[in-house]
């Protein structure tokens, strides 16, 4: 808002009402507060409103609703006696809440305080009648008062309070009263939002020019349209996932709203700089306009006035909506302004808003109603259509949009456009006849004037000016449709050859963008800037696609209406669009358009009606026939389309169809590349497709589907890679396999951004496990698990997001014998590779890992082709599983090195993945050290102890020694953990259970046993001598590591070895020996009693 010292009260009172608010069963007194700074009835009745009282009407109102309606007893009245005294008001102060705000403060706050009181009545039930009776006399009165000046002689007072006050106070009557929402916030909350809570200051670090900054690992263009964004039921789309989205920009932000109101980055619950800004404005005003809870039934939520009421409002409104009236406020208006009294005053005439905010109250409060009477339907449907007749005569005449235009140039838009909101109200006027019609003859003849408005032919200023009526006339004959089925078939060739004739009015938006000319003379004003801008062909193309989908969502509502009378009427449809294809391909008379409009409405089709028999089926055969027949932009319009039909869930048939379809197009286009064949027919689609996958993966509902699209994901990307092996083998000249990798990689930022959406991968099926080392083994050998500037760098990026979730490589059976059958089951085999290749990749071993051990070395160079590749993908799996997880765990290492097949490999590879294993352990050291000092990090280092202590006493002792280095290295990392309590503790109860264990029988199945107060289990040695030396090495690393504690911090040691004395039950344990350590270390660390000390001789 404003400024702050303009705003300081409102923030504070408005403050305080919530805090008030959030109490429950607080006194009256204390709202006392609130109360006596609102404006109270003087003389006669008589308000006196400045700018502090309308901030403490508002912020009683605020508590009120934020409350419960506590004290509801108190306040509702008080604000009823400010309805009942809002003619008489008398205003003493104009001050703005925005800069741009232009509306008169009268008509603001009656705005908003009738907006409150809507809010009561929809949400305290018990208030309901009341409050609509306050109103509806309150605007009876304010009528009366206007429409009886006009026959008094009035002085310059009456007259200012004419046009400052009475008239204002009106009009913003109107805007607000019958609109109601059952969703939260209620509607003053969402004018006057709660502020945000305040960020917290963190001090910025100096950037390091060293790190370089986390690239996105996808640029993909959304295929989905805002018109099919709400069908398909995309709630949330994360943004990173598709950074450019469609030419509406609808997609990550989904209040229908912004297209209108232009409402930039503010939340989407914060309306006040709309609402005070747009003249007429009104919440649900226009289907392009309307912003409520898509969950919410809106007739439930719908303030539902009696037939008295109605024709009471509708008495009032053809009282005032005379020639007479309108022309004696439009002087009032126009003399009042040329004055200059009023510096929030917009008004240069009364008449143009009138009539739109009577309309648009009709029609909210009409839009539900139903059986209501005839005559009083009727009645309501001639005055409409005569205040819709006079409307278009006006609009028609072509002087009014160049007058409004010049009075917008001269004024820097500080007063109304009459034009623009001649526009709206005749557009509010097109609701009202649909709803008014009551039978199918009246039906078809509104449907023909409809179809006469959105084929007229205007140039692009005027499409551009007459958009709203045109959309809805559009909605118009959806209505229609739902109303009477039996002429939804005249509106489906209606809204058919809009879009295939085409329609003048699209075909002209079409041109003017694709020839990216600015004609001469076409201008438009700059909000508060004097200066002249040309039409951008960017908003030309956003308007377009708005007609476009409005046409196609409303055809699809004919559709389905028509669809309960006629089940063909989809094919019927689409023979007729067949005919008008074949015509159009022989024309060259806005051809491109046609098939464009014609696959982009059969998408929206397949979707909508996905639930209707063979409707997705029949579409996917028809884009079948007219794909790649001649390679064109049209056929990267279908892919589009087929996309969106996966997302949608359409039939499994058209699932499996299409993505076999996909699949062929990305294999054949990938062997086309690598055999340079120029004549391929997917090529040109082949980018389309690998931009459709993503959409699919970024958008798919379903655990099961997400997990069998990454199995198909997976599948072509290693036939992909199988296909460009084949292809570098029989290349010429000998080529490494990297070479034919191009169309390979295009698919990792896909899987990518499927994988980000699914939980980390823990123990795959087969099929899926095999995969995944397939993928792995290609990302080393073409190189994309390098950013070497070679690839893209989003391939890159993308490897790094697959590695955070990517299962371990390990071998799921217990077989000895896989790692021999490696050279047969990898995906490359030896033969295949050169001797130049299989060094390459050993130097390339020896130099991750060094300094690399004597043994790893040896056994290194003992490897062959697959085994050196599966060491590879292990190494660059881990240390970017490590490097890029928000929560980095030593576990999956600890899966590598008890992995039965690799201990008993005899090249060595254990060894060499022990040493993978230490750079691993390095990396996570780094990786900790660097996260934030919080409990978060602390539970992380607590549990890797705790990991490190139970693999200390594994059963393998190649696992121990690995164990007891890197705890040693964590420990001095973090020293802390040295005496943290809960790996003492954990330390005592291992020692306990390997004490244990010495007592259990050693010829029996060797167990498992549970760590106490942990999630880790122990697995025993086979022999109790074994178990012995076991329990005796780490009660010596035990008593070494308390003693190397005691020296760093004897107190805090000492106390969670005590505390721990304490938790074991005396009667649990005769014998326990983590107490034991417990109390030897205590004992000995104890230190001098010099209170009890001897004294000297």
């Amino acid at each position: 808002m404003a400024t702050d010292e303009k705003n300081f009260f409102q923030k504070t009172i408005q403050h305080l009402a919530r805090s008030l608010a959030s109490q429950k069963e607080i006194p009256w007194e204390k709202i006392q507060t609130i109360y006596s700074l609102c404006p109270q009835e003087g003389h006669q009745g008589v308000f006196k409103m400045d700018q502090r009282g309308q901030d403490s009407i508002i912020a009683l109102g605020i508590y009120l609703l934020e409350s419960n309606f506590q004290h509801v007893d108190h306040i509702l009245p008080y604000l009823l006696k400010l309805l009942n005294g809002l003619g008489k008001m008398q205003w003493v102060d104009e001050i703005k809440y925005f800069p741009r705000e232009r509306i008169p403060v009268a008509e603001r706050m009656s705005f908003c305080l009738n907006t409150l009181l809507t809010d009561i009545a929809t949400r305290y039930p018990v208030s309901r009648e009341k409050i609509i009776e306050a109103q509806i006399k309150c605007l009876s009165k304010l009528s009366n008062i206007i429409r009886s000046a006009k026959s008094d002689k009035l002085n310059d007072i009456t007259k200012t309070t004419l046009c400052k006050a009475t008239i204002p106070c009106f009009i913003g009557l109107a805007r607000s009263m019958g609109r109601a929402t059952l969703s939260d916030p209620p509607l003053l909350c969402r004018l006057f939002p709660k502020p945000s809570a305040p960020i917290q200051q963190i001090p910025v670090p100096i950037p390091d020019l060293n790190i370089p900054k986390k690239k996105s690992f996808s640029n993909f263009r959304s295929i989905i349209p805002r018109s099919l964004s709400l069908n398909l039921n995309l709630a949330s789309l994360d943004v990173m996932t598709l950074s450019s989205l469609d030419p509406m920009n609808d997609l990550n932000n989904r209040m229908i709203y912004k297209s209108e109101c232009k409402l930039g980055s503010q939340a989407p619950n914060n309306m006040s700089n709309y609402f005070f800004f747009k003249y007429g404005s009104s919440f649900n005003q226009f289907p392009y306009t309307r912003f409520t809870d898509s969950s919410i039934d809106h007739k439930s939520s719908t303030l539902m006035f009696p037939l008295g009421h109605l024709q009471t409002v509708l008495s009032i409104a053809k009282k005032i909506l005379t020639s007479d009236v309108l022309g004696f406020v439009d002087s009032l208006a126009l003399e009042f302004h040329i004055s200059g009294e009023s510096k929030t005053f917009c008004y240069r005439s009364f008449s143009e808003i009138l009539n739109l905010v009577i309309a648009s109250l009709l029609r909210e409060l009409l839009q539900y109603q139903q059986d209501l009477p005839l005559p009083f339907t009727k009645d309501v449907q001639e005055f409409i259509k005569d205040l819709f007749l006079n409307g278009q005569t006006e609009l028609q005449s072509g002087v009014l949009q160049d007058t409004s235009e010049r009075e917008d140039k001269e004024s820097h838009l500080t007063t109304i456009n009459k034009f623009k909101i001649n526009v709206l109200a005749n557009a509010a006027c097109v609701d009202l006849l649909v709803w008014a019609t009551r039978d199918e003859s009246g039906a078809d003849n509104l449907c023909g004037r409809l179809m006469e408005k959105i084929n007229s032919s205007n140039n692009v200023k005027q499409a551009l000016a007459h958009m709203p009526l045109i959309l809805v006339c559009m909605e118009g004959l959806g209505k229609l449709s739902e109303k009477f089925p039996s002429i939804a078939s005249t509106c489906i060739q209606c809204l058919r050859d809009f879009l295939v004739q085409p329609s003048p009015i699209l075909s002209k938006l079409n041109k003017f963008h694709s020839e990216k000319q600015t004609p001469k003379g076409l201008t438009i004003t700059v909000n508060g800037v004097n200066e002249v801008k040309p039409i951008s062909s960017d908003h030309v193309e956003s308007q377009f696609e708005r007609l476009r989908n409005s046409s196609i969502e409303n055809l699809c509502i004919a559709l389905r209406a028509a669809y309960t009378l006629d089940p063909f009427c989809v094919p019927a449809l689409l023979a007729s669009l067949s005919n008008r294809l074949y015509t159009a391909e022989k024309s060259k008379n806005d051809s491109s358009l046609i098939q464009a409009n014609t696959i982009v409405m059969l998408g929206h089709i397949a979707v909508s009606l996905r639930d209707t028999a063979k409707t997705s089926d029949t579409i996917l055969q028809f884009f079948q026939q007219r794909f790649c027949r001649v390679p064109s932009s049209i056929d990267v319009l279908i892919v589009d389309q087929l996309g969106c039909m996966i997302i949608a869930k359409c039939d499994m048939n058209v699932y499996e169809e299409i993505m076999r379809m996909f699949s062929t197009i990305t294999v054949e286009a990938g062997n086309a590349l690598y055999s340079h064949d120029q004549s391929n027919q997917y090529r040109h689609v082949s980018g389309a497709v690998i931009n459709a996958l993503a959409n699919i993966a970024a958008n798919i509902k379903g655990d099961n589907e997400m997990n069998e699209l990454l199995v198909r994901l997976l599948e072509l990307f290693v036939q992909l890679g199988l296909e460009g092996k084949r292809a570098s083998e029989k290349a010429p000249v000998a080529n490494k396999a990297s070479s034919s990798a191009g169309n390979l990689g295009m698919l990792i930022p896909v899987i990518a951004v499927l994988i980000r959406r699914l939980p980390a991968i823990i123990q795959p099926k087969p099929r899926l496990h095999k995969l995944f080392r397939d993928f792995w083994l290609y990302c080393v050998v073409m190189g994309f698990t390098n950013d070497s500037g070679l690839w893209p760098s989003e391939w890159y990026e993308g490897v790094k997001e697959i590695a955070i979730k990517s299962p371990c490589l390990v071998t799921q059976t217990s077989t000895r014998s896989q790692m021999r059958e490696l050279q047969y089951t990898s995906a490359v085999r030896n033969e295949s590779v050169s001797l130049n290749q299989l060094q390459e990749l050993k130097s390339q071993i020896l130099q991750h890992l060094n300094p690399a051990p004597p043994e790893v070395t040896a056994a290194v160079n003992k490897l062959s082709f697959a085994q050196a590749t599966y060491l590879l993908s292990v190494y660059y799996l881990e240390t970017m599983r490590i490097q890029n997880s928000n929560d980095p765990s030593l576990q999956p290492i600890f899966d590598y090195l008890s992995d039965y097949a690799i201990q008993k490999d005899k090249t060595g590879l254990w060894h060499c993945v022990s040493s993978v294993g230490d750079k691993v352990f390095s990396l996570f050291l780094n990786a900790m050290s660097i996260q934030a000092k919080d409990e978060i990090r602390e539970k992380k280092l607590e549990y890797h102890a705790q990991l490190l202590l139970v693999n200390f006493n594994h059963i393998h002792k190649l696992i121990q020694c690995v164990a007891d280095k890197w705890l040693s290295g964590l420990v001095s990392k973090f020293p802390h953990l040295l005496w943290n309590q809960r790996v003492l503790w954990t330390m005592c109860d291992i020692l306990q259970v390997l004490s244990y264990s010495l007592e259990l029988n050693p010829n029996n199945e060797t167990p498992c046993i549970q760590i106490p107060s942990s999630s880790f289990t122990l697995m025993l040695m086979d022999t109790l001598e074994a178990r012995e030396s076991t329990t005796n090495d780490f009660a010596a690393r035990s008593l070494g590591f308390i003693q190397e504690a005691m020296k760093w911090a004897p107190s805090a040691t000492r106390s969670h070895l005590q505390h721990y004395l304490t938790q074991i039950p005396s009667s649990s344990y005769w014998h326990h020996s983590g107490l034991s350590l417990a109390t030897e270390s205590v004992l000995q660390s104890s230190g001098l009693n010099f209170h009890a000390a001897p004294l000297s001789v």
